[in-house]
């Protein structure tokens, strides 16, 4: 038992140290704002105290905790975390761990920040881990391994007790349109058919009559292929599967097409890939939801946003109350790395009400598409990248989670040589 005090157990400190403490290091804690009985205390204990009132071996505390509501210029600075958030051991050489933790997995900075790219997204050049060039580095795990040696040194029984975390790497493919021609509707095919002739694509036009007639296989048809993979390699990804109708953004096959129901139910994990539509509109999410749980009858509690369109004020809150658990959309499409900080799971924390949500964020920090769309395709420059971020995870004992496309794994026209990419991926970071 570890014995936390401060002057005010405010909703923020309950939050960072649960989740910092308990959740992440295995420790149980108590929290109380009574200073006697903490000196009294004979167990291993913790004083968390704002600097301008903290005693000799108190730890020197940040404001943020102990706060309410939001302050714009948290985000308005390029200062470091040093300079952001001092405090800790020693305030003059040192940050607050605890402070600076809770600033990146609560996205404060997200909260504050208006900017917003054309799809509604925070965009990665705002946020202060890029430009202190730590996007890479899993840097809150970082602080919790300093804070775990911190307290291991001063109570070395607390070793005993601490959840060892070993690095982890774990996968996951995004389903947003399975078949590149089959179960289109025949409106949509014609349609299809004849923007092509007009613009005098004979061969795609070729693909895909052989594909209607079933002469041939459609291209993105590599279910079995990564089934096979993943059982010879010895892991198992999440597929996020897009069941939402034909729109702009969302330009996914039938939602009803008996072949794409089959591969949901035979998967051996499935997940929701909410539409872009969803976000905007929640009767759609429900419906979308509600036929993805007709082909998993073990239920559907994971998400990931299409096109990552995540609102963190209202969308978490909605989703809890569709039985949703986890959102696999803490990540960023521009760019690779810790969009939080951490690749660790972590509550949402809702500054409307100052409480934390049920619902967990779990966050990926590598995706192809960032270089098929975002970022010069330079082979070098992202496997060096990818690289660091796997020895840096590997480094804090983290957990990385890598988001691929089903799209790219087909290895069909602009995405051949994706699929061996991805193999390779997988092999580095296994």
């Amino acid at each position: 038992m570890l014995l936390i005090y401060a002057p005010q157990l405010t909703p923020r400190l309950q939050y960072t140290f649960k989740v910092v403490l308990q959740n992440w290091c295995g420790w149980r804690i108590r929290f109380t704002n009574a200073r006697e009985e903490f000196e009294q205390c004979d167990e291993p204990k913790l004083a968390y105290v704002p600097a301008t009132a903290a005693s000799s071996g108190d730890w020197k505390a940040h404001n943020l905790l102990f706060e309410e509501g939001l302050d714009k210029e948290y985000y308005e600075t390029n200062q470091s975390f040093k300079s952001l958030f001092p405090g800790g051991i020693e305030a003059s050489q040192s940050v607050d761990w605890f402070a600076a933790i809770f600033f990146n997995i609560s996205r404060y900075e997200e909260w504050v920040n208006p900017h917003r790219d054309e799809y509604g997204r925070y965009e990665p050049h705002e946020s202060i881990l890029y430009k202190q060039g730590l996007l890479s580095r899993p840097i809150v795990d970082e602080w919790v391994i300093a804070l775990q040696n911190y307290l291991i040194g001063l109570y070395p029984k607390l070793a005993a007790t601490l959840f060892k975390r070993k690095y982890q790497a774990a996968f996951s493919i995004d389903v947003d349109r399975p078949f590149l021609y089959k179960g289109r509707g025949l409106i949509n095919r014609v349609a299809v058919l004849g923007k092509a002739m007009l613009e005098g694509r004979w061969k795609d036009i070729h693909e895909h009559l052989n594909v209607w007639i079933k002469r041939t296989k459609d291209p993105y048809d590599h279910f079995d292929a990564m089934i096979y993979h993943a059982t010879l390699e010895g892991y198992s990804p999440i597929y996020f599967f897009h069941v939402g109708s034909y729109e702009e953004l969302d330009k996914n096959v039938r939602p009803d097409y008996s072949v794409y129901g089959r591969m949901i139910r035979l998967v051996p994990e499935a997940a929701w890939h909410a539409s872009v539509r969803s976000t905007q509109d929640t009767s759609a999410g429900e419906k979308e939801l509600s036929r993805l749980r007709k082909w998993r009858r073990e239920g559907i509690t994971r998400v990931r946003q299409h096109f990552l369109v995540d609102d963190l004020v209202n969308r978490p809150r909605h989703l809890e109350s569709m039985g949703i658990t986890a959102d696999y959309s803490m990540g960023y499409a521009q760019q690779n790395g810790f969009r939080a900080g951490t690749g660790y799971s972590f509550p949402h924390y809702d500054f409307l009400t100052e409480t934390a949500l049920s619902i967990v964020h779990v966050p990926f920090a590598i995706m192809e598409s960032a270089y098929q769309s975002y970022l010069p395709y330079q082979s070098m420059e992202m496997w060096a990248q990818w690289e660091q971020i796997i020895e840096n995870t590997k480094a804090a004992n983290g957990r990385l989670e890598i988001a691929f496309h089903w799209h790219s794994l087909s290895d069909h026209g602009p995405y051949e040589g994706w699929r061996a990419i991805y193999n390779k991926l997988v092999e580095k970071a296994i």
